[in-house]
Formats: C-alpha cells, sequence, structure tokens
C-alpha cells in the first residue's frame, strides 16, 4: 500500500522528477485516496561524535510524518513531531542501528546526545531499530524544514512524495485522484507546473527502478523456471521408462481387480516420494549455493535490495512449486500406464517389446530440453563473454594510481558558491602538493562513473518540439581534470583559475558530442544553452575532449559536456589525486580535507579503477547465476538425452538381437539407436537457435561490449550441445551392440 509519487513531463517525456513542498501541500490538501502523505530528500549528513571524528551517513530529511506514514517505530526515544519541522526549532536527528551500534557502541543512554550534523548541533532524539532504512538503505535522519508559505513556488527543495493508500483502494484510483489534482494547479500556476503529471507506482519500483537490473532479474527468473522445465521433462521421461518397465505388473494389478485411480495415485504417490526426497536434498543444495553467491558478491558492493537468504515465503513457493512439477511430470505416464491394453501385455510374454514404445511425447520433451538448453547456455555465453571483456578492458585512462573518494558540502556552512569555491581551490591545491602526487583534481562526476543527463541548445539550431533537445551528459570539473587521468584536449583550452562565476560561462565538449550535433563544423566558440529556456545564458565552447566514459563503463551514450566547477555551484564531489599508493592514500587524503573543515569526511575511498569495477555489480552478480543455470541446463540436457536413448534402446532389444541374428553389423545397430533422437537433437538446435536470437536481443542493455548475435556463441553452443548428445547416445549404443543375439532371443 506505500506508493511512491514523482512527476512525469508529458511534453519532453521526463519521468520520475521531484515534487515541490508546495505540490505537496495541494496535494495533503485535496487528496482522497491515502490515509496520508509525506516526502523525503535523499541527503548526505556529516556527523560528528564526541571522539570528534566525522563519519558521512547515508541520511534523509522527512516530513515530520514520515515515520507515521512507514508505520515505523523507534528502538529507543522518539520519531519526529509537527515542531521539529519549524524553522526556529533545535535541529534534531534520529539515529539508524547500524551507526548507533558502530559508533555510538550500542549507548542505551544515546537520547538527548549532541552531535554535530552538517556543521550544526542537533540533538538525538530516536534510534530506529535493526533493518530499518527507508527510503533505501538511510543510516540517519534530520525533519524537512520546507515552509511553503516561505518558499517561492516553483523554489526549494525537489523530493519525492510517498503515502499509504486506504484499504482496498487501488493505485489507479490515486493516480486519477492526483492527476486532477494536478491540471487544477496547472491552470493555477501555468509558469511552474505545466505539463506535469503525477506518476504513482508501487514504492520498491520506484527505488529499484534500474532497467537493467530489473531487465537481469526477470532474465535470472526466466532461466530458472527454464531449467526447472528441463528438470520435468527429464522426470517425465524416466517416468515413462519405469512405467513401461512396469506394464506388466500394471496389467496383472488390473487384471486383479485394481482400479485405474487406485494404479494412477499409486504411480503419483511413488512421484511425490521422489519429490519429497529431492526437496530436501534441494534445501542442503540450495543453502549451500547461497553461502557461495553470498561470499561472491561480499566485495562487488551491490544494492541494499540484493538480499539472497532462505526465507519462509521463497521456502513455501518452492517447495509447492516442487510438488506441482512432481506431480505434472508423473501424471501423464501414469494415466498412459494405466491405459495399457491388458490382452495385449498379458499375452506378450515380454514386458519390454508389448508395452510403452518410445513415443511422440518423449520425443517432444527431449527436443523442448535442447532448445531451452540452447537458449540458456546462449544466456550464459553472452555473460562469460561480458564477464571476460570486463575483466581485460583497457578504459585508456589512468585508473590503479588514481585515488578517488566523495565528499558533500553541506548547505548549512557552505550556503553561497563563493565559500564553495574557496574550499575546492583550497583543496585541489593541498591534494596536489602531497609527497609523490603528480595532479589532483575535483569534479561532479568522475570518467566511467556515470554522469548526470541534461538537456542542451545549440546555436543556430531550430527545435520545433521540446522532445527534439538534445539530451546528453554532463559534469563540473575543476583545472588539471584531463591530466589527472592521463588524457588530452584534442582542441582548444582547458579550464583555469580564471573561469570562474565572474568570467563568461564556458565549455567543454566531447568527441561524440561534436559527432552527433556539431557534425562537419569546428566547435571551437559555438554556443550551447543548458535546458530548454530561451533565457537562459549561452556557453560558448572552447576545447573538445576525447570521451571518457561519461556514460559509466558501458559508455551507450557518450555524448557529454564539461562546464567549470567554479561555475556550477556543485556540492556533491568526486575526488581524484593521482600518484604511487592508491588507497594507500586515503589517510593523507582526509588529512587535508581536515584540516580544512573538520566536521567533514570522506567516503567511497577507492582506485579509480575498483570504482569503476563496483559500478558495474550486475555483471558480477547475474553473470555467474546465469553461466551455473546454463551449466545446469546443459547437464540436465545430456541426462535427458541418455534416458531416452536407453529408453529407446531396452525397447528395442527383441528386435535388436533379431537384426544381429540375421546379420545385422554393429554399426548398423548404432545407427538404428541413434536414429532415434538424430531428428529431434536436429529440431532442437534450430528452434534453439532462434531462442537463443530472442534471448540475445532483450540482453543488449545488459551485455558488456559483445554484439548480441556472436556466431562465436551459437558455434560453441551447437558443438556442445552435439557432444553432450554423442556422450549421452555412447553408453546406451554401446549396450546395444554388445547385445548376444542368442540371450535376448532365449530371454524373450
Amino acid at each position: 500500500r506505500i506508493v511512491a509519487i514523482t512527476f512525469t513531463n508529458v511534453a519532453t517525456g521526463r519521468q520520475r522528477l521531484g515534487v515541490t513542498i508546495h505540490d505537496l501541500s495541494e496535494w495533503q490538501a485535496a487528496q482522497t485516496s491515502f490515509e496520508e502523505l509525506a516526502a523525503f530528500q535523499m541527503a548526505s549528513l556529516n556527523v560528528v561524535a564526541r571522539d570528534g571524528q566525522p563519519a558521512r551517513l547515508a541520511g534523509a530529511f522527512l516530513t515530520a510524518n514520515g515515520f507515521a506514514v512507514m508505520r515505523a517505530r523507534p528502538l529507543l526515544g522518539r520519531t519526529f513531531v509537527e515542531t521539529d519541522a519549524a524553522a526556529n526549532a533545535t535541529p534534531v536527528l534520529v539515529l539508524g542501528y547500524g551507526p548507533w551500534i558502530t559508533r555510538f557502541g550500542g549507548d542505551p543512554g544515546i537520547v538527548g546526545r549532541s552531535v554535530r550534523a552538517n556543521g550544526q548541533a542537533a540533538t538525538i532524539v530516536g534510534v530506529m531499530p535493526a533493518g530499518f532504512g527507508f527510503p533505501s538503505s538511510q543510516e540517519a535522519w534530520m525533519p524537512l524544514r520546507a515552509n511553503p508559505l516561505q518558499i517561492q513556488r516553483g523554489r526549494g527543495p525537489l523530493l519525492v512524495a510517498y503515502g499509504r493508500l486506504k484499504p482496498r483502494l487501488a493505485a489507479s484510483r490515486a493516480q486519477a485522484d492526483l492527476t486532477t489534482i494536478a491540471a487544477r494547479v496547472a491552470l493555477q500556476y501555468p509558469e511552474t507546473n505545466r505539463n506535469l503529471v503525477p506518476l504513482v507506482q508501487p514504492y520498491t519500483d520506484m527505488m529499484s527502478g534500474d532497467e537493467d537490473a530489473h531487465l537481469a532479474m526477470l532474465l535470472t527468473l526466466a532461466t530458472g523456471f527454464g531449467v526447472l522445465f528441463i528438470a520435468c521433462a527429464n522426470v517425465a521421461n524416466l517416468l515413462f521408462a519405469r512405467a513401461a518397465s512396469r506394464t506388466r505388473e500394471v496389467a496383472i494389478r488390473a487384471a486383479l481387480g485394481a482400479g485405474r485411480r487406485r494404479i494412477v495415485l499409486q504411480l503419483l504417490i511413488e512421484a511425490l516420494a521422489l519429490a519429497v526426497a529431492g526437496t530436501a536434498a534441494g534445501l542442503v543444495v540450495a543453502q549451500a549455493g547461497i553461502v557461495l553467491f553470498n561470499r561472491s558478491i561480499v566485495d562487488v558492493n551491490p544494492p541494499f535490495w540484493i538480499d539472497v537468504r532462505l526465507d519462509t515465503m521463497p521456502l513455501l513457493f518452492a517447495t509447492a512449486l516442487t510438488g506441482l512439477a512432481a506431480l505434472a511430470s508423473g501424471a501423464v505416464p501414469a494415466w498412459r500406464a494405466s491405459r495399457a491394453e491388458l490382452n495385449k501385455v498379458l499375452k506378450d510374454g515380454g514386458a519390454a517389446a508389448g508395452g510403452l514404445r518410445i513415443g511422440r511425447a518423449s520425443r517432444a520433451l527431449v527436443t523442448s530440453e535442447i532448445i531451452l538448453s540452447f537458449g540458456l547456455l546462449t544466456t550464459a555465453g553472452l555473460m562469460i563473454r561480458s564477464i571476460a571483456n570486463l575483466g581485460a578492458h583497457e578504459y585508456g585512462l589512468a585508473m590503479d594510481d588514481v585515488f578517488t573518494a566523495r565528499l558533500v558540502l553541506p548547505e548549512e556552512t557552505y550556503a553561497d558558491p563563493a565559500s564553495r569555491t574557496r574550499f575546492e581551490t583550497a583543496l585541489q591545491e593541498r591534494l596536489s602538493s602531497l609527497p609523490g602526487v603528480s595532479s589532483a583534481t575535483l569534479a561532479s562526476a568522475l570518467p566511467g562513473l556515470s554522469a548526470d543527463r541534461t538537456v542542451v541548445g545549440v546555436e543556430a539550431v531550430t527545435y520545433t518540439d521540446p522532445s527534439h533537445y538534445p539530451v546528453v551528459r554532463i559534469a563540473a570539473i575543476g583545472p588539471r581534470f584531463f591530466e589527472t587521468f592521463g588524457r588530452r584536449l584534442a582542441r582548444g583550452r582547458e579550464f583555469g583559475a580564471t573561469d570562474d562565476r565572474s568570467a563568461p560561462p564556458v565549455a567543454i565538449v566531447n568527441a561524440s558530442f561534436v559527432d552527433q550535433y556539431c557534425p562537419g563544423t569546428d566547435p571551437i566558440g559555438r554556443r550551447i544553452r543548458l535546458g530548454r529556456d530561451r533565457t537562459a545564458p549561452w556557453l560558448t565552447i572552447v576545447g573538445v575532449a576525447p570521451d571518457m566514459y561519461m556514460a559509466g563503463a558501458e559508455d551507450r551514450d557518450p555524448a557529454g559536456l564539461y562546464v567549470p566547477l567554479a561555475q556550477s555551484g556543485q556540492r556533491a564531489l568526486g575526488l581524484a589525486v593521482r600518484g604511487p599508493g592508491g588507497l594507500t592514500l586515503a589517510a593523507s587524503v582526509r588529512a587535508e580535507v581536515s584540516a580544512l573543515d573538520r566536521d567533514l569526511p570522506i567516503f567511497l575511498p577507492n582506485t579509480l579503477r575498483r570504482a569503476v569495477d563496483d559500478s558495474v555489480w550486475q555483471y558480477r552478480v547475474f553473470g555467474p547465476l546465469l553461466v551455473a543455470v546454463g551449466a545446469a541446463a546443459l547437464f540436465l540436457a545430456t541426462v535427458g538425452l541418455y534416458s531416452l536413448m536407453a529408453f529407446a534402446a531396452r525397447q528395442r532389444t527383441r528386435e535388436i538381437g533379431v537384426r544381429m541374428a540375421l546379420g545385422a553389423r554393429p554399426v548398423d545397430v548404432a545407427r538404428l539407436v541413434a536414429g532415434e533422437i538424430t531428428g529431434q537433437i536436429g529440431i532442437g538446435l534450430l528452434a534453439g537457435a532462434g531462442l537463443g536470437a530472442a534471448l540475445s536481443s532483450a540482453m543488449r542493455s545488459i551485455v558488456f561490449h559483445v554484439p548480441p548475435h556472436d556466431p562465436a556463441i551459437y558455434l560453441t553452443i551447437v558443438v556442445a550441445l552435439v557432444l553432450a548428445a554423442a556422450l549421452a547416445a555412447w553408453v546406451p549404443v554401446r549396450r546395444a551392440i554388445r547385445v548376444d543375439p542368442m540371450v535376448t532371443l532365449r530371454d524373450q
């Protein structure tokens, strides 16, 4: 019932835009769909305890009713009340369980203690219980002080609204409710609210909204079901074989008075008994796999919602699915066994000859196994290539000897741009003067770590529709940025100390920007504008930089631009220091930051290479899973082929004996037995290639520098499946060749 509410601009197509305090106030006053509406703004909270050591905590500013909407109760103390949000109220802070234990030793008397939070004194009023991390994985909270009566409309912090739906009320009703209110507000305030439509969505969808991660999760789920189907097909074929071998027994039971229902029930109970044993063993395998998986991702730094463990609901789901799979796998063989013609079976002394022969169902199941195996092996092959490419990829940047970290300048102590510029200039000078350091810089986004997007307009280009404006990457950078990463401008000049707020606005564009938006012309001296506002100032292009992975490690939309840090007003900064030692520079960098501001911590210390590797966590989390699933599919398909071949050879034992008695050669017998599944393998490979091609296209956005239809992967899979079929056929064929015709005929 918890939903998130953001804005969509229907004119530009941009989604998940922030909500102002004025919009929230309008909704709170007029809505009828929610028990209560609140809002939050994520932030970094720099907290200094009595030991004087600053710590950066992932924090959030909540409206006073923020905890109440979540129905969250503190472990100690209290949460916020309305008076905490007043402009003149004493700052208060609610602490998370983690920092309470690690920073304050789990002190039960913590409530009422004073700390420094973002440079100002704040009183701890409560501690939240373990596991509470709303909005995502927050560790501390402060009240949001944003009074709509004291802030100009359209100004103030951009928030994410959230609310608890009334019982039995659908999200679609809430969507219609807020859309009606927003339309009225847009008519009243067109200059700030035109084209803005609320987007109501489940809160978890909004917070885990990375499309690539969603696709990887759905793909993992689909491949899991694919392996389940292959396993069911194997069980069904084995039960077919078991039923065939027991046809005479079943016929005798029926002749003695056993009804069809009783016979089917007996065979189903046997299948369920196998399922119970398999479930018990499967739980052991699952727990071992979970332990290995969690160990493998401990250094990957996945998002908070990657939480893999045995839990009640998944266990119940898996157990129920196993039972259904057992029933589905056993029902058809049991039904077919119960329908055998009694007279024919009882007259035939050889149960193998007169029972259930290999039929269309078994062939279809094996063909389906091969098709699914081809598809699953395709996903595994693409991920193997992606992981290999990721490890071997050369970015063309200085990375291993570049130390990086993040810091956030709080608004309370760095309220004006001049104070931020003074700090940035002083810090860069200090870092550059460290022993052994060759260069240092600051930037809003570092190479390989995904810069923000912005809308731009290019001078002399007419845009007839707001959606036609280019959307490119943007980063605010300090002096010596390109030098720090071992790159040089292709043309023009870099930013210098004189490119501050008193100087004309300038920009540097990268090569992809030039190729897409300034083709065939010299971009130096051309002007661009940020946003769609035609009254916004022009920025003059003064340089062209090489592409430096502004869109992250994958770099799928690399066009971007850089602006001077001193002209940007950025608060969240990345720092980069190039010199020997890598992470050993952390202590020196922390000391230099503390010398300028004792309340300011650095966080996420790392080398640039490790930081970039951490940013593509999905390959190292989902990649091994898909590879394991592909290997399981290949193994199970091999087992399925073997079972079918063995079934076929056993069913034709008498025929093989007769043929060999009449002079058939071993190669003729081998061809006869292998011919049972040659057609199925061919059909499976062709159809599987089609499934693999479809999955490859779907995975286009989650593979790393791998062509989606890589012929090498398809060829490897074909070879692997053919070899698996040959291996599966070898034992049954060998057994058939070694049949003694006299013994066989005598037994039959």
